[in-house]
């Protein structure tokens, strides 16, 4: 048994060399790209200088106040109203579809969105909300979606149309897989 306060951080890297990541797999984890590299960085510089702070950082610090969709639900029901039915709303494009989610993705969502809401109280406006959604797309959706594209293509035009003018780096994900598997036939998050 794994004590409560054990946080697993992990990379991979992803190319056509190894398998795909099972839907479970995807289900337990956040998919997050880190693709900006500053090529000068080390060279004009001396490089990163790691500061550790002299007192470990405390758990409340690192997980934060909710730890179960319910409780970040209930911290704001109203934005976890527009939460909840922003999934229902992705679900049924992939009503149809191997690619669909369940409690997890939904329970991940509340949480990282109630745990934004704290960082944005200032902020006067919901914007923040659309920000939160649109990177959970990104790293809890989209990472799902692979396969051939003649049969993907109704849930990808689905998709583009639902993130179109609101959800901006998911649109502009999903196009770029819907131009790679044009050319390919083959529809990855991952390409």
């Amino acid at each position: 048994m794994f004590p409560p306060n054990l946080i697993v951080i992990g990379t991979a890297n992803v190319d056509d060399s190894r398998p795909q990541f099972s839907m479970n797999a995807l289900d337990r984890m956040m998919v997050v790209e880190l693709n900006g590299i500053d090529f000068y960085g080390g060279i004009k510089t001396p490089g990163t200088d790691l500061n550790f702070p002299d007192v470990p950082l405390n758990n409340d610090y690192l997980f934060g106040e909710f730890l179960q969709g319910r409780e970040a639900y209930l911290s704001s029901p109203l934005i976890g109203d527009f939460i909840v039915s922003e999934l229902q709303a992705i679900d049924n494009i992939l009503s149809e579809s191997l690619y669909r989610f369940g409690y997890r993705v939904r329970d991940d969502a509340l949480i990282y969105c109630a745990h934004n809401a704290k960082l944005n109280a200032n902020k006067g406006n919901d914007e923040w909300v659309l920000t939160c959604l649109d990177e959970i797309i990104l790293m809890k959706v989209l990472p799902r979606i692979n396969g051939s594209y003649r049969p993907s293509e109704k849930v990808i035009n689905g998709l583009l149309r639902f993130t179109k003018n609101r959800y901006h780096l998911s649109f502009k994900r999903l196009t770029y897989m819907k131009n790679k598997a044009q050319g390919t036939d083959s529809f990855s998050f991952w390409s």
